[in-house]
């Protein structure tokens, strides 16, 4: 962060990292070195016996499911690895190919390098993972926040099948405070452009950088935090990168709208290509987290009805623009409350009356189901009216054009490609959108009590139309 690493994090406590969008490069800029708080007095709430009956039903509910549970006390995030594995998602070879070699064993060789399981202050789920690795060349490695990503930007995606290694430098990027997904986007990128002789080995130090060299994967993670040679350029991320490089390479850059991809391959998960494209900060999973390789659930207790919220198959873009959607609304939600969102991702349907109890236990505002849904939905359209004001329009909300037009060329997605343009056009309708432009309409501005936003954006000369113009 202080020399200015643009996918630099804030890390907090014992691997715990605010990993996205460079917010450590902004402390940097700061000569902000940490931030502390203190206090004796305690927390008040406003219904003590309110939260406690919120915090055993979700307890419950996780007990009510031992198969669930038992796998994420286990693997923790890792016992999803089996999606990547079955319908060929995976981000290998910086996203070429869906598929790599012997990855269905990944999870359970993992298994030697555990300590023991890790859960965060008063949660009863351990889903993370505390490990060394006591032999070999990286003897006395040992970390947390062992997770299913590792295995998908430190392995699949630049090649490498040493688990120690991989260890290894999961270890040292977040002792760097540098977000491993950013940071195995370049590198991918960074192979690629080499193998496509875009970059030669004078560019890169004299070093070669063929997928899965060790040598060569260390040397530019040290370039990179320090800004020597090519990894000045690489520290402005994967679109500034491929913008000074050119080349040709700004094709080979995989990202959205300046943050680089995450581990799931969109082509073979059609749920993960529209939440990557209109996510308000890039291609991040988190945003809304719509897994749509198993049945999942979007649950409204106030019309006491369960609705399937998008089907079991992943290479469909049927139902998945209702299911980013309604995800979309809940996501926030549940990062505004500061909940972790795993906490209900194996249970496969986020519920609504949870978060209304822990609001309400919490400030005493009452809040109903609907006010949830209400609340969600005025965070997406003041974060849309925030990126619009900034120069955003429909044409960033898109991917790479190896996810649009070239087919998975192997594996069970093969001939796979994104249909983003007819979901996009859902997507909005839903949203109330304007289908050309992108932006939040006068309409739902004002329905949602957003009328200076409304006001605000008509004032910079971005008027919103209806969403049929």
């Amino acid at each position: 962060g202080e020399n200015g690493v643009k996918f630099a994090c804030i890390v907090g406590d014992f691997g715990r990292i605010a990993g996205r969008t460079g917010l450590g490069a902004v402390m940097g800029s700061k000569n902000l070195k940490a931030v502390a708080a203190r206090g004796g007095q305690g927390v008040a709430v406003a219904d003590p016996e309110l939260l406690q009956k919120a915090t055993m039903r979700v307890r419950e509910q996780w007990l009510n499911h031992p198969q669930a549970y038992q796998t994420k006390a286990r693997h923790g995030t890792t016992g999803g690895w089996w999606r990547y594995d079955k319908f060929g998602m995976m981000s290998a070879k910086n996203f070429q190919t869906g598929v790599f070699e012997g990855s269905g064993k990944l999870v359970e060789a993992l298994e030697q390098y555990y300590v023991k399981p890790k859960a965060c202050f008063s949660c009863p789920v351990p889903c993370d993972r505390l490990y060394v690795v006591s032999t070999g060349p990286y003897a006395g490695t040992y970390g947390e926040g062992l997770q299913a990503g590792q295995l998908g930007h430190y392995l699949s995606q630049i090649g490498v099948r040493d688990l120690e290694f991989m260890l290894a430098i999961t270890a040292l990027t977040d002792d760097l405070g540098m977000n491993l997904m950013d940071m195995a986007g370049v590198i991918s990128f960074a192979m690629q452009c080499y193998e496509e002789e875009i970059l030669s080995e004078d560019d890169l130090g004299g070093t070669p950088l063929r997928w899965g060299t060790e040598e060569g994967v260390l040397k530019l993670i040290d370039m990179t935090v320090r800004r020597e040679g090519i990894g000045d350029v690489l520290a402005e991320g994967l679109r500034g990168a491929s913008q000074v490089i050119g080349k040709g390479s700004e094709e080979l850059a995989m990202h959205v709208k300046g943050t680089a991809m995450t581990m799931r391959d969109p082509r073979c998960s059609k749920a993960y290509a529209l939440a990557y494209a209109v996510s308000s900060r890039g291609a991040d999973h988190t945003h809304a987290l719509a897994e749509d390789t198993t049945s999942s659930f979007f649950v409204d207790e106030t019309a006491d009805a369960q609705r399937e919220g998008g089907g079991v198959d992943p290479y469909s873009e049927e139902g998945k623009p209702e299911l980013v959607r309604a995800l979309e609304d809940v996501r926030a939600v549940q990062s505004s409350l500061q909940q972790c969102i795993l906490v209900d991702i194996e249970l496969s349907d986020p519920r609504i009356g949870d978060l209304a109890r822990f609001l309400n236990a919490a400030t005493g505002m009452g809040a109903t189901d609907g006010d949830i849904l209400r609340i969600g939905e005025r965070i997406l359209n003041l974060e849309r009216a925030f990126n619009v004001r900034e120069g955003l329009t429909r044409a960033d909300d898109t991917l790479p054009k190896r996810f649009l037009e070239q087919p998975m060329p192997e594996g069970p997605g093969k001939g796979q490609t994104v249909n983003l343009e007819v979901m996009l056009d859902e997507y909005y309708e839903l949203r109330g959108w304007d289908l050309v432009t992108g932006f939040p309409t006068a309409e739902k501005l004002r329905a949602l009590d957003l009328e200076e936003v409304a006001k605000e954006l008509a004032a910079l000369g971005k008027p919103s139309q209806s969403p049929s113009s």
